[in-house]
């Protein structure tokens, strides 16, 4: 047995287990049970324990320790995932080798917006989704119809100001009618023309100068009325050129022309006087004439 001066305190059952066997082996030496020949080793099975995993040693009689370890498990627990986090922010994708059910790669960090430029196609939206809509073209686009199918003639644009500026300037209307100061004359009082009135009173029958000639213009009538005490006719001249036949009046009856500034009942030769001749009696009432080219 080992002296008490051989063991330390804290020895491993390992190390106590050496010191014995040399121990023995000095015994052995000193009784003289030397052995002739050296035998094969002795393998003594010793079972160790320590906190990891119980394991088993062989020890030959020369103090040597074999110690055979066979609870290692299949596999060892490495770890399944390795983070690597300062890649690029770029990185090249290349889908070579996945089974054939895997058509495509998921990238899903992007920023929730991205740009996009050049033409863009979107060709597999599901049926039901007719349209894509876009919210941040300019103002004012462009819109072409070229491709639509037949019953499709037009397109509705519904967002067009309540108020709309309309230019008539190819239409066809008569020459001046788009101005301003043709609309005031048509709003205004005989449509913007000056008429002249002439009251007409006889005294007797016979010929009554309603307005002298005017050089370069005409005197248009506009309408008339003409009343006598007895039966008369009356009759409108240009100068001495009869402009009517004698017109038939009974006895206190009338000839009446209501007045309309765009209708011209008769008119003048160009720089002749405007007058009236009455025969069988005096007859009284009133002219509506223009004097214009």
């Amino acid at each position: 047995m080992p002296e008490a001066s051989e063991w330390k305190f804290g020895d491993s059952e390992y190390d106590i287990l050496r010191k014995m066997l040399g121990r023995l082996g000095e015994i052995r030496s000193a009784v003289g049970i030397i052995p002739t020949a050296e035998p094969p080793p002795v393998m003594t099975d010793v079972r160790l324990k320590d906190a990891v995993a119980e394991q088993f040693a062989k020890v030959t009689p020369g103090g040597a320790v074999e110690v055979e370890v066979s609870n290692f498990p299949a596999t060892p627990a490495f770890p399944t995932d390795i983070s690597v986090n300062n890649f690029p922010a770029n990185q090249p994708v290349t889908v070579t080798n996945f089974p054939a059910p895997v058509t495509s790669v998921a990238v899903n960090n992007f920023p929730p917006t991205q740009p996009v430029s050049g033409t863009v196609s979107v060709d597999n939206f599901p049926a039901p989704v007719p349209s894509v809509a876009v919210n941040n073209f300019p103002a004012t686009q462009n819109v072409a119809v070229t491709n639509f199918p037949a019953p499709v003639t037009s397109v509705a644009v519904n967002n067009f100001p309540a108020t709309q500026a309309v230019t008539a300037a190819a239409l066809p209307l008569p020459a001046g009618a788009a101005t301003e100061v043709s609309l005031a004359r048509v709003t205004s009082t005989n449509l913007g023309k000056t008429v002249n009135y002439f009251s007409l009173a006889q005294g007797a029958a016979g010929n009554t100068v309603v307005v002298a000639a005017s050089p370069g213009n005409r005197h248009k009538v506009l309408g008339f009325v003409a009343t006598a005490q007895a039966n008369a006719t009356i009759q409108f001249l240009s100068a001495a050129n009869p402009l009517s036949g004698a017109m038939d009046i009974l006895a206190r009856g009338n000839i009446t022309m209501p007045v309309n500034p765009l209708m011209v009942v008769m008119q003048t030769v160009v720089g002749e006087a405007l007058s009236v001749t009455s025969t069988g009696a005096a007859v009284k009432g009133f002219l509506a004439y223009l004097t214009e080219p």
